[in-house]
């Protein structure tokens, strides 16, 4: 059974951004301010220096980056 871990809940502008993780990866998902699902990304913590989050931190900066770019 595959259990994830809330850890980071966001709004603004409308907005909202939500951190989980498992026992071997990081994601985020991104809902607009009409509730549409806009970003889904899973990034496995053993391939942390090709890109993907290590942290907590590294995730949720990079579903602000995806927000502000859905936004344009």
């Amino acid at each position: 059974m595959n259990r994830e871990t809330l850890h980071y809940l966001e709004t603004f502008e409308g907005w909202l951004l939500i951190i989980f993780s498992d026992i071997s990866s990081y994601r985020f998902q991104a809902f607009s301010p009409v509730g549409e699902k806009m970003g889904d990304l899973r990034f496995a913590a053993a391939l942390r220096y090709r890109g993907s989050f290590n942290s907590v931190a590294a995730a949720v900066q990079q579903g602000r980056k995806f927000i502000t770019g859905a936004k344009l």
